[in-house]
């Protein structure tokens, strides 16, 4: 089952990629009064937080035991066993990996990472899309990230529209009983996955390696949007126009330039190593239409 969903997320470009994970916010009616303030985060009314991982088919893999609310990602991630477990080499540290750098040589890794946004520690384990880059490769492997990373966001959407009492505050006053309701409807989110048999392979009756798969990088080098935030109360958008010129065209391999070795100014461990491996090996399998592109 680990291969299978590693073979999906190599053919996505991500390579080593155990599951997406993020933060989901069950609304509480019944938090304690005295620790109202423990419980109301960003949503402005009391909730309990839940760690969930998920794989490509939304099949759901891990689950975190409640947190109050107003806890950040940053400060639940901290206490999730399974992360922990991750980061500390105790689960998947013999699982192996394959990638590829500029000149096609391949490697073989240890030890899977997760898929992330940007509100998370920079952990080699945790894999968040560069919010800020001008490399082109950088960009398109983190345009990439965020649309892979929509399968963690799609299953909360699911759970909520399929089970009411996660849509609706719930009643109960003790919040053993919000977790086990949580972690039921997570059970039996995975049950009816498997029974519609919509955990099978993504891509069975398509032909990805022919013309259902086939791109080449002149669709790739379209125009990518960048959207900042709002300014004096009025929106606004500035489009940062990111085109394929003489130097990166990625049609003539001696013109083909990869990647910078600093990637990322912020971090120079394990966590920029590995993203430096993951966005040559993006680059380098794009080049020759070996992945599918969203």
């Amino acid at each position: 089952e680990i291969n299978k969903v590693l073979q999906e997320y190599a053919m996505l470009g991500y390579p080593g990629c155990i599951g997406s994970a993020d933060v989901v916010h069950i609304a509480w009616d019944r938090a304690p009064h005295l620790l109202r303030w423990k419980y109301v985060g960003k949503e402005g009314y009391p909730t309990v937080a839940y760690e969930v991982v998920c794989t490509h088919t939304r099949k759901i893999i891990a689950c975190s035991k409640g947190f109050a609310g107003a806890d950040p990602d940053k400060t639940i991630v901290q206490y999730d066993d399974f992360i922990q477990s991750i980061k500390n080499k105790i689960k998947y540290a013999d699982v192996e990996f394959s990638v590829v750098d500029e000149a096609g040589e391949e490697e073989f890794l240890k030890g899977l990472y997760l898929i992330v946004d940007n509100g998370y520690p920079k952990w080699c384990c945790l894999q968040n899309p560069e919010k800020w880059s001008t490399d082109v490769h950088v960009i398109a492997w983190s345009r990439q990230l965020e649309s892979v990373r929509k399968d963690i966001e799609c299953t909360f959407g699911i759970l909520k529209g399929r089970f009411r009492i996660l849509k609706i505050p719930v009643l109960f006053q003790s919040q053993a009983v919000v977790d086990n309701i949580f972690k039921t409807c997570c059970v039996l989110h995975n049950l009816i996955l498997c029974h519609d048999g919509l955990d099978s392979r993504w891509e069975d009756g398509m032909d990805w390696d022919g013309v259902d798969g086939y791109h080449d990088f002149q669709d790739i080098g379209r125009v990518i949007e960048i959207k900042k935030g709002t300014g004096k109360g009025k929106d606004w958008v500035q489009t940062l126009k990111v085109r394929v010129d003489a130097t990166l065209d990625f049609t003539k391999s001696n013109n083909y330039v990869f990647p910078s070795e600093a990637i990322s100014d912020i971090s120079k461990g394990a966590h920029a190593v590995l993203r430096q491996k993951l966005v040559k090996n993006f680059s380098y399998r794009l080049k020759h239409n070996q992945l599918t592109w969203f």
